[in-house]
């Protein structure tokens, strides 16, 4: 999954470094706080925000797969930065974000922050001025994640069909020649096996 960086005003990210001090040194303490703030992935009756572990992981910069689990950094920013509540969940269910627990100071700015329509942008994660090259530089990732994922699932379902046919093969299911057999897999692999 995808993580797009948020841009914000660097007088609102300055704000946020007061209240919250665990948050300077951790970019990813900084990507979930935006995810916090600014995220549009809401439940559609309660409006509360939806937190994927496959979401987590991109904030985190980690691979999301059998052996991932969100609940350890969730805890660690939760210790370290703010607070928030999550609904019981099932386990393999979407976390949903009750509430969250801003110090007293944030709300304010945060207001302004999501009324700011122009002015001098910084990536909200690193601080570094926003420039045009950055959104090149993501989309260009997001394409190269996507394009990757496909051809990882393509290849699985392909291997998945290849090992199928070998094991009917080898139950003497298939009943045609072994050229029948090797058509097949050329036309599923797409490139001739015999000449």
């Amino acid at each position: 999954m995808y993580f797009a960086e948020r841009t914000v005003s660097p007088e609102f990210r300055a704000a946020l470094c007061g209240p919250s001090p665990g948050l300077e040194p951790k970019r990813r303490y900084w990507r979930m706080t935006a995810c916090l703030m600014f995220s549009t992935w809401r439940d559609e009756e309660s409006r509360e925000l939806l937190l994927p572990a496959e979401l987590v992981a991109a904030i985190e910069d980690q691979h999301y797969g059998s052996n991932y689990c969100a609940a350890d950094f969730l805890r660690r920013y939760r210790a370290d930065v703010v607070d928030f509540t999550i609904r019981p969940h099932e386990f393999g269910a979407c976390r949903r974000i009750i509430s969250v627990a801003w110090p007293s100071d944030v709300p304010g700015p945060l207001d302004e922050e999501r009324r700011r329509e122009a002015g001098e942008r910084v990536l909200m994660s690193s601080g570094v001025k926003w420039r045009r090259e950055h959104s090149i530089k993501e989309r260009k990732q997001a394409q190269a994640e996507a394009i990757e994922t496909h051809a990882e699932r393509r290849m699985r379902g392909r291997h998945r069909l290849l090992n199928y046919l070998k094991s009917c093969r080898a139950a003497n299911q298939i009943r045609s020649p072994n050229v029948t057999f090797v058509r097949m897999a050329e036309r599923i692999c797409g490139r001739e096996m015999i000449k």
